[in-house]
């Protein structure tokens, strides 16, 4: 089974593109893409399993909580 997904972040696109663009991955089982357009972030993620899936979801998501909270400070 392949899983293929977007997730789109809106706001502050050029900070959040320039903190991803180091880390797109090609992995065995999964990879990412970040694409940047006006006003958003565009993450276009690619699975083999769902396992493999979940965590690429999971590592995208972490790195975006780490970013809010940094603007923050």
């Amino acid at each position: 089974m392949k899983y293929v997904s977007k997730i789109e972040v809106m706001g502050d696109g050029e900070n959040i593109y320039k903190c991803f663009l180091t880390e797109g991955i090609k992995k065995e089982r999964s990879n990412f893409s970040v694409k940047k357009t006006k006003s958003r972030v565009i993450f276009e993620i690619k699975a083999s399993d769902a396992v493999a899936f979940r965590a690429t979801v999971s590592m995208i998501t972490q790195l975006l909580t780490v970013y809010e909270k940094m603007k923050k400070l």
